[in-house]
């Protein structure tokens, strides 16, 4: 059994510890259509009762956010912290996190990041900031690691905020690149402006000829992500499908 089989069947095992279905069952935003589906939470089970549930349409939100207490929706008077969507289907959705959410996930979290990532490896990440749920996305991966005790080197900026921290990208060398596929294109856009600039600028420092003429060539000729940042070796890509932009994000990122 591979390590990915051994975590997709603990995930399963844990849909039925913790009673997920049944106590889904009583929110109101499950309760009226499993009813009219004639679902019984009892039956469910693993990914099998999962796959038997009814999607929750951008209208069926709308309306139980509309209509309901939150406390009807959530079921739980013990919220740590509230994230946001991005509101790609129409409406920003709000989603409730517990301390009890945050401690159980932590440690697992944590194992499946090692299966891909080393303790030497740099994270780039880039992300909308607060309230929206990328915007704990760094916070939630030092904990995960660190809770494990190997943490994971992160460095973290919002899309506004790229050009900002691209010296320091520069000096530090990423190994992982992690955000929507979207803005891994907006990333690009970014390093072609930025590198002659960079470049001139320490050419300027530190009297380098040489780096004076590579200044002048990538104006020329549009710098790729993947010669700036050359230790690159995983992408790790969310919230958007990366098939549109796969080719694309390949040429520019290696």
């Amino acid at each position: 059994m591979s390590k990915f089989q051994a975590f997709y069947q603990d995930l399963e095992k844990s849909l039925d510890e913790t009673q997920l279905f049944l106590r889904a069952s009583k929110s109101a935003l499950y309760h009226t259509n499993w009813k009219k589906q004639k679902i019984n939470a009892k039956n469910l089970s693993g990914y099998k009762g999962l796959r038997t549930l009814p999607y929750s349409s951008a209208e069926d939100l709308r309306r139980v956010w509309e209509t309901f207490p939150i406390e009807d929706i959530i079921l739980t008077e013990n919220v740590g912290l509230w994230h946001c969507t991005s509101g790609s289907m129409g409406n920003k959705k709000w989603l409730p996190w517990t301390y009890k959410d945050y401690i159980t996930s932590r440690a697992e979290i944590g194992r499946l990041l090692l299966e891909f990532l080393t303790p030497k490896d740099i994270i780039m990440s880039i992300a909308l900031p607060a309230p929206y749920i990328s915007g704990g996305l760094a916070y939630r991966i030092l904990e995960s690691t660190g809770s494990i005790g190997q943490p994971i080197e992160q460095i973290s900026m919002s899309p506004d905020f790229v050009q900002d921290s691209f010296s320091l990208l520069l000096k530090r060398q990423p190994t992982i690149f992690m955000c929507t596929p979207s803005l891994a294109l907006r990333m690009a856009e970014e390093i072609a402006r930025n590198t002659p600039k960079v470049l001139k600028r320490q050419a300027e420092l530190n009297k380098s000829a040489k780096l004076k003429i590579a200044s002048v060539v990538t104006q020329i000729k549009r710098i790729k992500p993947k010669r700036v940042f050359n230790r690159l070796r995983r992408g790790f890509f969310f919230a958007e499908s990366l098939d549109p932009f796969r080719k694309v994000v390949e040429e520019q990122y290696g």
